[in-house]
């Protein structure tokens, strides 16, 4: 184990390796492995760690006397990463629940909100027990899957995917968010700036999917870059870059900020 600042770095709890590779955050209680490329939550960590669902979690967490995520943190209930104990109650095309709204309003993408739906669904533990949830839902390309995110909680419903949105472009624009995604747009509509429906749409959702993405990519001619300013968003953008050379890094644009909603947030205020 080796520390530096608020980062601890230990050996790949998921497999053996010689060098340390598994880097944990204990200001944002998140977690990245260098040599898968992945990273998570705690709970995301728990899921995989524990090989459960988050009904599982749960139960382990509430039978551990002195539990605490990576730092002193309650772990949230609420943060869901399904697979097959949900069900989709609704899906609407239109965001109407305030409290969706309001997250909506503060991200600063409120003006984007056709790209998305709102989804109410219900977890059963393995009891049977069902709790009932709401949330923003992007679909991905996988049928009856989407990326969820609210105010306190994000995961997915169905299969983790990528989303691709055509609009016959030889330009294809790559993001690691649907929040960045939307913040381009908001971004290009503030400038005034060219009509969205010039460029294609890649949405990793995951920088796991990145090895999928780069077969999408290859139908491209030319490739624009908007990945995070992180740890997980340099091995996305050396990908591409690796298979692509003449692909462009783009995120000199907000070189200051995490990602493209950050910089937006700034430009308009909080």
């Amino acid at each position: 184990m080796k520390t530096r600042g608020d980062e601890v770095w230990f050996l790949n709890p998921f497999q053996q390796e010689r060098t340390a590779s598994f880097k944990v955050n204990v200001t944002y209680n998140s977690w990245f492995l260098f040599s898968e490329g992945s990273k998570g939550s705690v709970v995301d960590f728990l899921i995989r760690f524990l090989k459960t669902d988050i009904a599982g979690v749960i139960s382990w967490a509430n039978n551990q006397h002195n539990f605490s995520s990576f730092q002193q943190q309650k772990i949230l209930e609420n943060e869901i990463k399904t697979e097959k104990n949900y069900k989709i109650l609704k899906v609407e095309d239109e965001i109407s629940h305030p409290a969706l709204i309001e997250y909506l309003i503060k991200r600063k993408v409120y003006n984007q909100r056709k790209f998305l739906k709102e989804i109410h669904y219900e977890v059963s533990n393995n009891r049977g027990d069902a709790k009932r949830f709401f949330s923003l839902a992007f679909p991905n390309n996988s049928e009856n899957s989407y990326e969820l995110s609210s105010s306190i909680w994000k995961g997915c419903l169905g299969k983790k995917d990528l989303t691709l949105i055509k609009n016959n472009s030889n330009t294809v624009i790559i993001f690691e968010s649907f929040f960045d995604f939307l913040s381009k747009l908001e971004l290009d509509e503030i400038s005034n700036k060219v009509d969205q429906n010039f460029y294609d749409f890649l949405i990793l959702n995951s920088v796991s999917n990145i090895d999928r993405a780069l077969n999408f990519l290859e139908n491209y001619s030319e490739h624009l870059i908007f990945c995070d300013l992180d740890d997980a968003g340099n091995i996305a953008t050396k990908k591409i870059l690796e298979k692509f050379p003449n692909a462009k890094d783009c995120r000199e644009i907000y070189k200051n900020y995490k990602d493209l909603n950050e910089n937006l947030m700034s430009k308009i205020g909080q």
